[in-house]
């Protein structure tokens, strides 16, 4: 009998180590598209400048891929930030918050709030996004999809909740053309 007892705990602990929920790397990205497509449109790139991610500086065409949400000072629902962000996790590409320098203690706490080791927070210093986007900066929330070749798939300005976006997430995750 302690030797079956035995046995099933050892039978548990193996389980334990080897069966666990799955965490998926994020892409990475690959060559930059060459483009006619305007930067900031569908098909186009997102705009040459500089970004801050998380604390370093960067191009806005290096956060790619990416399932981009960018927010207004109100911010957005937490239910719509869980549902992009999940599927965004569903097809390996990274999510991030996307503000000017004022927002800043937003994003951070936004993502805190969403996944902080899993979301990117992009302090747009010039605004060269949502400008690029030709969005005011007071704008409603707005979800940018990009490619990991740096193409923009997809622009949702003021999305409901409840977004699909497995297409267009698929699409961008397995470096197909844009569809406008």
């Amino acid at each position: 009998m302690i030797l079956g007892a035995l046995l099933l705990v050892g039978f548990l602990a193996s389980l334990a180590t080897t069966v666990r929920p799955a965490t998926l790397e994020a892409l990475g990205p690959a060559p930059t598209a060459s483009t006619d497509v305007p930067d900031g449109q569908v098909g186009g790139l997102l705009p040459s400048g500089i970004v801050d991610v998380n604390g370093a500086t960067t191009s806005p065409q290096d956060v790619r891929p990416a399932a981009l949400v960018l927010l207004p000072a109100d911010g957005a629902s937490q239910q719509l930030l869980d549902t992009v962000y999940l599927q965004a996790q569903a097809y390996r590409v990274p999510m991030a918050l996307v503000g000017p320098p004022e927002r800043e203690p937003l994003l951070t706490a936004v993502a805190e709030a969403t996944r902080a080791a899993t979301v990117r927070v992009v302090i747009d210093r010039a605004g060269v996004i949502a400008g690029s986007l030709g969005l005011p900066s007071q704008a409603d929330p707005t979800i940018v999809v990009v490619g990991s070749d740096g193409r923009i798939h997809s622009v949702v300005e003021n999305p409901p909740d409840g977004i699909a976006l497995q297409t267009v997430l698929s699409r961008a995750a397995a470096g197909e053309d844009p569809v406008e």
